[in-house]
């Protein structure tokens, strides 16, 4: 029997005031609302942790240019985990300082895979998102989060010929939840180290990279440790680094699977990641 993560009491954290001595926040499902964004409500309580020098990791299935607007709108720096791990960028010096690429090979079999399925797929690099030129599957939470990011109202298509093999970081199966559930064992058998990066996808990076290593990446770079950090996600590409958290804690509406490394889980409020980061300033 799986234990049910600890509802959290915002009147009565049960660590001490001391810790976190910095956050870890995946974005869509536990920062981002519904509708794929940051409300002012988190965005301000961002700017107050921030101000009280308390270390903002964003750990996201997320391309860069998806991610990197995050901070600038919250007008606050910090690191990013983009790309499930394969992309760190530093937003002190606004530098990408860590690329993992995806083999060509594995790029190539995830794509044949997808028409084998009768799904279709997104291609991701360091620096942007393409999908494929025949009748490509575009969630609406994506067309939200590329519209909020960029300003742009169309994804840009590529046709195979013209992939840049030595330049993808991750490659994702894209279709209807559904049909993604329908497929996920398949996949997986396939490609091990997939993992849902959203209701919408499974994602294929290479497989000693996930949000992980990222994390623990920028945790070397900062002199960090995970034991006396918070950590907040929801869905299985946040399964690999949660329970390494001294705190991990789970959105509202997580997973199973990810609800069980969570020690404590977020009451379903309005604005539930800015409610939590109040009652942690409250107390210092």
């Amino acid at each position: 029997m799986i234990n049910e993560p600890l509802l959290l009491d915002f009147a009565h954290l049960p660590w001490p005031a001391e810790i976190p001595t910095h956050c870890v926040f995946d974005v869509d499902g536990t920062l981002a609302n519904e509708k794929s964004i940051l409300t002012a409500e988190t965005n301000a309580a961002l700017r107050n942790l921030d101000a009280a020098g308390i270390p903002i990791i964003i750990a996201t299935g997320r391309p860069l240019p998806w991610s990197d607007f995050l901070f600038h709108d919250a007008k606050v720096k910090g690191w990013i985990v983009a790309s499930n791990g394969a992309v760190v960028w530093d937003g002190f010096r606004d530098q990408i300082v860590d690329v993992q690429l995806l083999p060509a090979s594995v790029a190539q079999r995830v794509i044949e895979t997808a028409h084998e399925l009768g799904v279709s797929y997104f291609l991701e690099t360091a620096d942007e998102i393409l999908v494929s030129a025949n009748d490509p599957y575009i969630p609406h939470v994506s067309q939200i989060s590329m519209q909020t990011a960029t300003g742009l109202t169309e994804f840009p298509r590529i046709a195979e010929d013209n992939i840049q093999w030595d330049e993808l970081t991750k490659v994702c199966f894209a279709a209807a939840p559904a049909r993604i559930d329908a497929i996920e064992a398949e996949v997986l058998s396939r490609f091990p180290s997939a993992v849902r990066g959203g209701p919408e996808f499974l994602d294929v990076t290479l497989p000693h990279v996930t949000k992980r290593t990222g994390i623990e990446y920028v945790h070397q770079q900062l002199g960090l440790n995970a034991a006396t950090g918070l950590g907040a996600g929801d869905s299985g590409n946040d399964v690999s680094w949660l329970a390494m958290m001294g705190i991990p804690v789970a959105a509202p509406n997580a997973t199973p699977d990810l609800r069980a490394e969570a020690k404590y889980i977020l009451p379903a409020t309005e604005n539930p990641v800015a409610d939590l980061i109040n009652a942690i300033l409250s107390r210092r």
